[in-house]
């Protein structure tokens, strides 16, 4: 049976980030595998539920580039208040 086949492929395939769309694009186009999405879907799910599925690496943990603050920002007025559209020479703006 393919699936049996290409079983470690196919959780190498996962494990490094690989959608299930993409590793059933890639074989298919390869010509290593001929059943359709679903059927490879359904395979993978039922080798997870078995517990048959190889371990998957645990994900890492991102670190933020950018430590976050401690409170909230405050943000000051600029020293240029808005002028006021009433007192403003409509040629000026020009």
């Amino acid at each position: 049976m393919e699936y049996r086949d290409l079983e470690e492929k196919i959780f190498l395939m996962l494990s490094k980030g690989y959608s299930r769309r993409l590793i059933h694009e890639e074989l298919t186009e390869k010509k290593e595998m001929s059943m359709a999405y679903l059927t490879l879907c359904q395979f993978i799910r039922n080798a997870k539920k078995k517990g048959t599925a190889p371990a998957m690496p645990a994900a890492k943990a991102k670190t933020p580039s950018v430590t976050p603050l401690s409170g909230p920002r405050h943000i000051t007025p600029s020293s240029n208040k808005f002028p006021d559209p009433r007192d403003m020479n409509p040629d000026d703006a020009l």
